[in-house]
């Protein structure tokens, strides 16, 4: 039998190359629509729901994954691997990790590890790739954990949201304070600090906003995720910056996925590191 299988959610984003190069397996979230359920990544593209959400009144509700699809996903990986490693989106921003330790306790106690990423998106991607190079290294599933549990605070956030309608919308800020923040132009800096979001900075206009991702990473980073809602050329403009100031830096672009982008909204953008 093969020896470790690793297991995310959808949120992280993989490119299908990438799970079927690795066998990652995936447990998906889902999301309320206008009415309607949905799977991500399953029964609707990226593309078609930033398109619908761009011009819609309704603000989606998400859902983490139940139990039993993690149950189900760790039956299936057990048949062929004597291992299973997970790694899940932050447990302060959504449920997915308890839903996850919950199956562990139904299918096994003790071949199964589940990991609170406390993070989100490329940064849990940063950390499956450190696992996979661990597992090429003939590495024990306790000394992957111990690994990704080290590093988990060398992981940083900065998102900036274009519209704070969307934050209003989720119960993030008061409608006063997103009608007037818009009005005035005001461009948040969203992070992550131990696994929960926070408000980093608040910028006056775009320009502001930009020039302060450019300076938030070391020159040591050795990856960065320019990570975005439909704002493919801001994101371009921001890889030259960056790349010109963080020459030996690994630098991607990446489309946030339905569930997390739902919460920061259309044209956000930002970097993860």
């Amino acid at each position: 039998m093969k020896t470790i299988k690793i297991i995310t959610d959808s949120t992280v984003g993989l490119t299908r190359d990438f799970v079927e190069r690795y066998d990652i397996g995936i447990v998906p979230l889902s999301y309320t629509f206008e009415g309607k359920n949905y799977i991500e990544g399953v029964t609707q593209t990226s593309e078609e729901y930033y398109a619908r959400l761009a011009k819609s009144k309704s603000f989606p509700v998400t859902s983490q994954p139940p139990t039993g699809d993690f149950c189900e996903a760790y039956t299936k990986a057990l048949k062929e691997y004597e291992e299973v490693l997970v790694i899940t989106l932050s447990s302060k921003i959504s449920g997915t990790y308890n839903s996850a330790v919950l199956a562990k306790e139904i299918v096994s106690k003790d071949n199964i590890t589940v990991i609170d990423s406390m993070n989100a998106v490329k940064n849990i991607q940063y950390q499956i790739e450190d696992a996979i190079d661990m597992m090429k290294q003939g590495k024990s599933r306790r000394e992957i954990e111990e690994h990704i549990n080290s590093i988990k605070g060398n992981q940083k956030v900065a998102l900036v949201v274009d519209d704070l309608e969307y934050l209003r919308r989720g119960g993030r800020i008061s409608s006063f304070s997103s009608s007037l923040g818009n009005i005035l132009k005001v461009k948040p800096i969203i992070g992550l600090e131990d696994g929960q979001l926070v408000l980093k900075e608040k910028l006056r206009g775009t320009k502001n906003a930009m020039d302060r991702l450019v300076q938030m990473p070391p020159e040591d980073t050795k990856r960065l995720s320019i990570s975005h809602v439909t704002n493919p050329e801001m994101a371009k403009k921001l890889r030259l910056r960056l790349e010109q100031r963080l020459p030996s830096t690994r630098i991607t672009i990446d489309e946030l996925s339905p569930v997390i982008g739902s919460h920061i909204g259309i044209k956000a953008i930002g970097i993860l590191y």
